[in-house]
């Protein structure tokens, strides 16, 4: 795997601070159900964000060098 952009570096690092204050907030307060299915929906969905434009970047790349 080639090295990913600023950008998608980011949406992954933001996902997984997400994820990680779904866990904390759980921990030490009464979190609803909505509330943590929701942060942790944003995390997961930020870090496929993150990945899919990844390889959509290389896959576009890729077909500009062949081509």
């Amino acid at each position: 795997m080639k090295r990913m952009s600023r950008r998608d570096v980011a949406l992954l690092v933001i996902g997984a601070f997400v994820m990680s204050v779904s866990f904390i907030l759980q921990r030490f307060i009464v979190v609803t159900d909505t509330l943590d299915g929701l942060l942790k929906g944003a995390a997961v969905g930020l870090m496929m964000l993150s990945l899919i434009r990844t390889y959509q970047e290389q896959k576009t790349k890729q077909s500009v060098h062949k081509g």
